[in-house]
């Protein structure tokens, strides 16, 4: 969502991220307020997971299992189309 905290973070706008964080979680707009400080670096933490494994986030990756490691991704998600087909 355009203009969230997370979408901030990914588009590399902190300072207003943490402005908007700051409106939300503390009750006189106080960015150093701790509540504020957690909850931003935990988006953080999570934006950075996902720019880390966004190669894999694709469907032609889930589709033929590249970069699924051990979750066996496209067996999960070929096993799931065919039973949509069988069961049709």
């Amino acid at each position: 969502m355009p203009e969230s905290p997370r979408w901030l973070l990914k588009m590399g706008r902190e300072v207003e991220a943490r402005a908007i964080l700051a409106r939300l979680r503390s009750e006189d707009g106080n960015i150093e307020n701790a509540r504020v400080t957690a909850e931003f670096e935990e988006i953080q933490v999570a934006v950075q997971l996902e720019k880390e494994h966004a190669a894999g986030n694709t469907y032609f990756a889930m589709f033929f299992g590249r970069h699924d490691s051990d979750l066996h991704v496209a067996r999960r998600v070929q096993l799931s189309i065919w039973l949509q087909i069988v069961q049709e």
